[in-house]
């Protein structure tokens, strides 16, 4: 029978191999080398097509204000931009956000902020807006240049 001293010793390197394991996950994320040279992100099928629709949506949202700043409506810049922003990125379920790594993290946080200064510059114009998008591009270009998304 073990005594209280040696579960208390038990009980902290229990604890301290379970929170270095969710660090070491929330920083390097769950990966592996992929054939083309990118960093390949493990996900399950549903966290994927998550990702994906995210993608697509900022996309979608990228298209829409390049429309809307072809026919000068500032007010549906904003809306757009503001509507992929930063209130978007507490949608990210948090299990999913442990599987991430941590540059891949950054990235897409950093995109949903930039929809907001993209959002904030429809006040100055269309040139303005423009030249934040293409802020924003880069980060998605870096993104897709670096990572690729596998299913288990």
């Amino acid at each position: 029978m073990m005594n209280a001293k040696t579960l208390s010793i038990l009980a902290i390197v229990l604890w301290l191999a379970g929170a270095a394991t969710v660090a070491v996950m929330y920083v390097g994320g769950k990966t592996e080398q992929a054939s083309d040279g990118r960093v390949a992100v493990i996900l399950s099928e549903a966290e994927r097509d998550f990702v994906l629709g995210e993608m697509r949506q900022m996309l979608a949202s990228v298209q829409g204000i390049v429309s809307a700043v072809a026919e000068e409506d500032m007010n549906s810049v904003e809306k757009i931009a503001l509507a992929i922003g930063s209130a978007e990125v507490r949608n990210v379920p948090k299990p999913l956000m442990l599987k991430l790594p941590r540059d891949f993290k950054i990235m897409g946080t950093d995109n949903h902020l930039e929809f907001d200064e993209v959002a904030a510059q429809a006040k100055h114009g269309g040139k303005a807006v423009l030249e934040r998008l293409g802020d924003l591009m880069v980060t998605c270009v870096a993104c897709h240049e670096s990572y690729s998304l596998k299913a288990e």
